[in-house]
């Protein structure tokens, strides 16, 4: 597609969009559909491209600074995680101490709730119009537009009940019966219900369960024969290539989403079925999708030639148009300014375990020192060369990147009582280590380690391996972690837990 196209299309989904768009001031304004956006519907919904197009159109939501464009992945995120410098001057001092009354801090909050909402409906409104007029789509893609969309709506709402829900629910069970977000599910005027955190738990997980389903037909499965994918390809809204789908909400990345939603409810059960989906995806990681690499690898002299956003590990990375744009200088180390997203000398050498492991490749070619004799470092993986640099670049934002399934089985190895095996939990994490070049003789022995040493090292991979993808900062509250590296207090449920926007007061009362 040529760019006057492209850009036609874009400007023709951003107006379907707006179609069914509304903003979310207040759940007690939660929706008015007036006659001639029922009529705007019912021409939209009429056949396949416009079912197509308005699939597309969630997506463009989806990457939003408001939700995966920046806040949910390298911006707001990373801030709560203390995964980088705070300098005095910073902009975002606030962030950085929980101070979730701040102006600009509550600004974000609603931001990000109005936008995930904004998105929820729209979905809502797809899944309506499919059980009117799905018919008009060939099985497959009708299919594949029920599968992605489920999957993004438990996404979004996941991501809501992480933030301003409790964590650490294995030890704290009866979180569960707390109030929890409204959990919408219908494109309509009335005000979706609340219900307790297992039972908004079990929708997101039966959203989840029922998009797999569908998502059985995904080109990433390979089920059938090329010549049917083949038949999908319209117009680009279904590539039969394995490394096309990972911009979407594909059928491994539904499966690794639901790994993240059991992990997090951290039952026994939980625990198993978590390992058995993780482990069935990392079987298939020769298949295109997704595989770790990068072992032995440091790449071109010029790192905006390097691959330091490690696309070939993603699950889920959603395109952001204009991403170069919206990052701009913020992850340049060159000069330190009130904005600047970067690591001391003294973070890197910390964090990275360094001189001893300085041949990991997530430091030796992922990191840039700059600025005065060296002392401060760029953050590869989300800064962005400039157009003189390259004239094109990813302008994708990971959400899930295969090494996270790895923790999740090593984890599940060391803390589940069916599951325990310490010696397959250091195994997944020395592959992963492999994978990042640190040589045999640095590789972790389960011998000369304890449980707690083992659990220890999952969590320092976290760290060496998430910053600017919005992991962090749940991996921390999941567990309870008290002491997190970057601040001074003990954390707990008054840092962990975001209060719910203030437009919400009177709804949510």
């Amino acid at each position: 597609m040529n760019n006057s196209k492209k850009k036609d299309m874009r400007s023709k989904i951003l107006i379907i969009v707006s179609f069914c768009w509304f903003i979310l001031v207040s759940c007690e304004d939660w929706l008015t559909v007036a006659s001639d956006t029922e009529i705007a519907n019912e021409q939209q919904f009429q056949d396949q491209q416009g079912f197509q197009d308005a699939v597309i159109g969630v997506y463009l939501q989806l990457t939003g600074a408001s939700l995966y464009g920046q806040d949910l992945t390298w911006g707001y995120l990373e801030l709560l995680a203390q995964n980088y410098e705070l300098v005095a001057s910073s902009s975002y001092k606030a962030y950085f101490e929980y101070d979730y009354e701040e102006a600009s801090v509550a600004g974000t909050i609603n931001s990000i709730w109005a936008a995930a909402y904004n998105t929820i409906a729209n979905i809502n409104n797809i899944l309506k119009w499919e059980t009117i007029n799905g018919g008009c789509m060939n099985p497959a893609i009708d299919s594949l537009v029920k599968g992605e969309m489920l999957a993004v709506r438990a996404l979004l709402h996941f991501d809501l009940v992480r933030m301003h829900g409790k964590g650490n629910l294995e030890k704290h069970p009866e979180y569960l019966d707390e109030l929890s977000i409204p959990y919408s599910t219908e494109f309509k005027k009335e005000t979706p219900p609340r219900y307790s955190y297992g039972k908004t738990l079990e929708l997101i997980i039966a959203d989840l369960y029922q998009a797999i389903a569908y998502l059985e037909m995904d080109p990433v499965c390979g089920q059938r024969e090329e010549s049917f994918y083949d038949k999908l390809y319209f117009g680009g809204f279904v590539s039969k290539e394995a490394k096309g789908r990972d911009d979407r909400m594909n059928y491994y990345a539904t499966k690794a989403l639901l790994a993240r939603v059991l992990m997090w409810r951290g039952r026994e059960e939980d625990k198993q079925e978590a390992y058995a989906l993780a482990k069935d995806i990392c079987k298939e990681k020769d298949n295109g999708l997704a595989f770790l690499m990068y072992d032995n690898y440091v790449g071109d002299p010029l790192w905006y030639k390097r691959d330091v956003d490690m696309y070939m590990e993603w699950l889920f990375a959603p395109r952001v148009d204009g991403l170069r744009s919206l990052i701009g200088n913020t992850f340049s180390a060159e000069k330190i300014i009130s904005t600047t997203f970067y690591w001391s000398k003294a973070s890197v050498w910390e964090r990275f375990e360094l001189p001893d492991l300085d041949v990991d490749y997530r430091f030796r070619s992922c990191l840039l020192a700059e600025g005065p004799a060296l002392n401060n470092y760029s953050i590869l993986k989300n800064r962005k060369a400039t157009e003189e640099e390259m004239p094109t670049v990813r302008e994708r934002t990971s959400v899930i990147r295969l090494p996270e399934l790895y923790y999740i089985m090593a984890e599940c190895c060391m803390t589940s009582s069916e599951l325990y095996n310490r010696e397959e939990a250091v195994e997944l994490l020395n592959e992963i280590r492999t994978a990042r070049s640190i040589p045999a003789s640095k590789m972790l022995d389960a011998n000369s380690l304890s449980d707690a040493e083992i659990i220890n090292e999952i969590s320092k991979e976290y760290r060496k391996e998430f910053v600017g993808e919005g992991v962090q900062f749940y991996y921390y509250k999941r567990l309870g972690i008290e002491n997190i590296s970057g601040y001074g207090e003990l954390m707990t449920n008054l840092q962990y837990v975001i209060p719910l926007p203030k437009s919400e007061d009177n709804y949510l009362k």
